[in-house]
């Protein structure tokens, strides 16, 4: 199987060679000058670059070699603990004897080379000049650097508007995915394209049309073959998807929620959601399926009938692990099992409330940040800034009026004792704005169950809590609750001879096998006398109360135990004594009781 795999490998490898590059060093001769090359290219016209400047001073440094004093103070400043590198030295080491080996390390860095690998022959080395290096810590900060000169040009070209109302070219960015809006002119497509064209000359970045493509809003199609000349690029109508959104100046139909549903089905596919317990199918769901719409919410006001469909798709992998899942198999209502832990509930996302928390933001920004491109691009569009005012304007755009649907809640958010000029967010300690703190404040029933804050702290395995969860709740399909589902049960407690009705109550207190274990339990671990009450809520704290937190795990392995062998005397026929059954419980309190 391995030399399967290995001659699988071969052609693998060798495809990464360049067949048709001869040995004729042209093409590392080509990487060493773009590395080694100094002289700054001209600009055809020349454009002014207009933005964040240095100092003169600050400038000229930027071309000096390293000093030692400034190898030093670098390394001095990286935390002591700092993770190894290949020579499995921390950086205490390296400060603490800097005296002796600081020469050796300084003579490491200066003499730093560089080698240009092509089909698998290296070049002479060299000095490295100019250029960005993939991998380099520094390369986001220099790209975003490098960006700026781009939006330079835009903003300080010829006026790319004409109409009534001037909105300025822009540039926006995301590493290497560009936008730039401006309107619809053919001299301004051609300034556009000399822009381009001398930024990629300055830089390097070159553009490449194959992936590029302009989008239309509302221009004759008359018009687009000509400007599609001009682009060199494809006309392609809204929607369009950019950064893994789909933008449209309408509201968006079902397909276009597609990608975001079969992005939940492609986890699925991956799992082998059988295989795992109901504490591994909750990991998954907290934190993978709830965090793939986020990149949506941020941004999109989720239909109420895309929220019931992943909410649906969450809840039938929870509880059944399968694309089927009926009521009756989901012992919780969802909406309980979304509620905080606090509450009663798993703290499962809720996704509808989320998505508020996350369009606030915005809200904010209008109060908070005048600067910010929302900002400018709200004023000039619709003149005002007030929330009242902006939702009862007939014409603002269907995203704008979703984000302004949560106004209420927003406004009676703000401290009232705050000036208008500096607004005060009333659910955060530091006054400023966050989706955890709006999360809470609409996500909190108002109910409090401090049992259930205990419930999850207790020293027991993730699936052993789940377990107590649905005990406390009276969800476990004893006789009871299969009754209520009509699904076949068997007549009785399968624990004692009487013909009595299976309850949580009754299988974990009032049994007689069950009075047997406690009266063990007791004489085992040496307690005091129990109360056993007539719930099993009270059962568990009342006895806390003067036992201590040891008879949290003392309960929780009881109850499991029990549990167990009920199902072990249904399904396998099989049954334990009190005695063997206590051993049982011994070991698993031995070994709860060590856990983290």
């Amino acid at each position: 199987m391995r030399r399967f795999f290995f001659h699988c490998a071969i052609p693998h490898h060798e495809r990464k060679d360049f067949s048709d590059l001869k040995p004729s060093g042209f093409v590392p001769r080509r990487y060493i000058s773009l590395f080694l090359m100094r002289s700054p290219l001209p600009l055809h016209p020349p454009y002014n670059l207009t933005g964040k400047v240095g100092e003169p001073t600050d400038l000229t440094s930027l071309g000096l070699p390293f000093t030692e004093e400034e190898i030093k103070r670098a390394i001095h400043d990286l935390p002591s603990d700092k993770s190894p590198g290949p020579d499995g030295f921390p950086m205490k080491f390296f400060r603490r004897f800097w005296e002796i080996i600081g020469t050796d390390i300084c003579a490491a860095i200066f003499s730093f080379q560089h080698a240009v690998r092509v089909n698998g022959e290296l070049t002479n080395f060299f000095f490295h000049r100019r250029g960005l290096r993939q991998g380099d810590p520094l390369s986001p900060l220099l790209f975003n650097l490098v960006v700026d000169a781009l939006q330079s040009f835009v903003q300080n070209a010829a006026p790319l508007t004409s109409g009534p109302i001037i909105i300025p070219p822009r540039a926006l960015q995301f590493a290497d995915d560009t936008i730039i809006l401006l309107e619809a002119l053919s001299r301004n497509l051609i300034i556009v394209r000399e822009i381009l064209a001398n930024f990629a000359k300055l830089t390097g970045l070159h553009i490449n049309d194959a992936k590029c493509l302009f989008v239309p809003v509302s221009i004759s199609h008359s018009l687009l073959p000509a400007y599609s000349s001009i682009l060199n690029c494809m006309p392609k109508q809204l929607p369009v998807t950019y950064l893994g959104l789909p933008l449209s100046i309408r509201k968006l139909k079902k397909i276009h929620y597609k990608p975001l549903i079969d992005a939940f089905q492609r986890k699925l596919d991956g799992w082998k959601a059988k295989f795992l317990s109901p504490a591994g199918r909750l990991v998954l769901v907290k934190s993978v399926l709830s965090a793939l719409p986020l990149h949506y919410m941020q941004v999109l006001k989720l239909p109420s009938w895309l929220i019931h469909h992943l909410d649906s798709i969450r809840r039938r992998f929870f509880w059944k692990g399968t694309d089927k899942c009926l009521g009756g198999h989901c012992l919780v209502n969802w909406k309980q099992c979304c509620l905080p832990k606090r509450s009663g509930g798993l703290g499962i996302l809720d996704l509808a409330v989320q998505n508020q928390a996350l369009l606030l933001k915005w809200l904010w920004k209008l109060k908070t940040e005048p600067d910010a491109t929302w900002t400018n691009f709200v004023q000039i569009l619709y003149g005002s800034l007030d929330e009242q005012t902006l939702f009862a304007n007939r014409f603002i755009s269907n995203g704008l009026r979703d984000i302004l649907s949560f106004r209420d809640f927003f406004l009676a958010s703000l401290d009232s004792h705050s000036n208008d000029s500096v607004p005060l967010w009333r659910w955060s300690t530091t006054g400023v704005y966050s989706t955890s703190s709006a999360y809470s404040v609409l996500a909190d029933p108002g109910v409090r169950l401090a049992h259930h804050s205990k419930l999850w702290k207790l020293k027991a395995p993730p699936r052993v809590q789940i377990f107590l969860w649905l005990l406390l709740m009276d969800k476990l399909l004893t006789q009871q609750n299969l009754n209520l589902r009509n699904w076949p049960a068997i007549e009785g407690c399968p624990c004692c001879p009487g013909v009595v009705l299976e309850t949580s109550l009754h299988l974990f207190l009032q049994c007689p096998f069950a009075r047997s274990i406690w009266d063990l339990i007791q004489h085992q671990f040496r307690l005091p006398m129990l109360h056993f009450t007539t719930d099993l809520t009270s059962f568990w704290l009342q006895n806390r109360i003067h036992l201590g937190t040891h008879w949290d795990t003392i309960w929780a392995a009881a109850t499991w135990s029990v549990w167990k062998e009920r199902n072990n005397r249904i399904f396998s026929l099989k049954a334990k004594s009190p005695v063997v059954l206590l051993r049982d419980i011994s070991k698993l309190v031995c070994l709860w009781s060590n856990l983290a």
